[in-house]
């Protein structure tokens, strides 16, 4: 813990954040000047900067509100998320889905203060009931019906990708209950019981990404050009990457949604194995640091709160990654950090300032614990 003044600075946390965040905007900015000898882009790198002081200010607020008071919004902040997963229902699609909310120039995209609100209520509520929920399956039917909610609102925007990562948040946040081995693993052979089911409700376009999943090769021109366009553009850079200013797949725009779902593929075109290494040691340093502080967190609301971060950015890079590989099927879940998105960055922001505060507070032996 790197002390300035009045403020505590957690270096793990935030000195892989920085390194993330500077180069997913040379990525964008590079993005942007070459976009503009070709097709404009359809994005501005101001509201990506914006983005980022906002988030930042955000993080040190956070940082500086004890978690007893952060506590008591969790139920108002989850609430929220509800009514704007249900207003965005309401507003006309784009691109066939309904997920943002106009707010004046800015679009906020309420499946992002969904993962906010969900990380906030479901630390209390397994706070508050972790002696008792190990054979109690009504403790264990609430935090279904918790989760449940967004989740279809979710579907209905459709948004597969976000569902499917509430599904994995929630399932690890139980993990670390005291519910019986038993009962999880019931639990698990129920979800994977509804899969048929669910793979049957899905859009025909979600079916495409899952056979192109299965059978990349099959249609490289039509439902597999994106998979296939992202894994040569990730390794067209080689060791050292052809430089900010180069590359022939972005600067002649063949990878679609280059700034969004594919900037890790970008990564490896202008940055090279040596830029994704990088890229890859800063998360894998962040995440360490988040199991590090869940394990010395002076009360399991602080511990939750950790475990729920550590969910939502840990599978949100797993899967864009994965589907950057040819791994995953793709879903457009953004890198946290790095993708182009004023509210991912922003809550990202928010939802590390809440672990940065769990590391404020381990360290500091007068602060009050959070009795639940």
């Amino acid at each position: 813990m790197f002390k300035l003044g009045r403020f505590r600075i957690d270096l793990w946390l935030t000195l892989p954040t920085l390194v993330l965040l500077i180069i997913g905007l040379l990525l964008l900015q590079s993005l942007r000047e070459l976009g503009s000898q070709y097709t404009e882009p359809n994005f501005n790198i101001i509201v990506q900067l914006v983005a980022v002081v906002a988030g930042s200010a955000a993080f040190a607020a956070i940082s500086a509100t004890p978690l007893r008071k952060i506590s008591h919004y969790s139920l108002a902040v989850y609430i929220a998320a509800v009514v704007l997963l249900v207003a965005v229902l309401t507003l006309p699609g784009v691109n066939g889905s309904q997920r943002w909310l106009d707010i004046g120039p800015f679009k906020l995209q309420a499946s992002e203060v969904a993962k906010l609100g969900i990380v906030l209520f479901l630390s209390k509520y397994f706070s508050s009931v972790y002696t008792t929920i190990r054979n109690s399956v009504p403790r264990v039917l609430v935090s279904v019906l918790i989760i449940g909610v967004p989740i279809v609102l979710t579907l209905l925007e459709p948004d597969l990708g976000t569902a499917l990562l509430l599904v994995a948040l929630w399932f690890l946040m139980l993990l670390f209950t005291t519910v019986r081995p038993l009962f999880l693993s019931v639990l698990l052979l129920l979800v994977m019981a509804c899969v048929p089911v669910a793979y049957g409700s899905l859009a025909e376009y979600q079916r495409e990404r899952v056979q192109t999943f299965l059978q990349p090769a099959n249609d490289p021109q039509g439902s597999g050009y994106n998979v296939a366009q992202a894994m040569i553009t990730l390794g067209s850079g080689g060791l050292t990457g052809n430089g900010l200013e180069a590359g022939t797949q972005s600067q002649l725009r063949f990878l679609p949604a280059q700034h969004t779902d594919f900037i890790f593929s970008v990564l490896g075109e202008k940055l090279g194995f040596i830029g994704v290494a990088v890229v890859l040691v800063a998360f894998t340093t962040l995440f360490v640091r988040m199991v590090v502080l869940a394990t010395a967190a002076r009360d399991r609301y602080g511990m939750f709160i950790c475990i729920g971060v550590l969910g939502v950015m840990g599978f949100q890079t797993i899967i864009n990654t994965g589907m950057n590989t040819g791994m995953l099927p793709v879903t457009g879940i953004p890198l946290p950090f790095m993708s182009y998105g004023g509210s991912h960055i922003l809550f990202g922001m928010i939802l590390l300032g809440l672990v940065h505060r769990v590391s404020i507070e381990s360290n500091n032996r007068g602060s009050e614990s959070l009795q639940i």
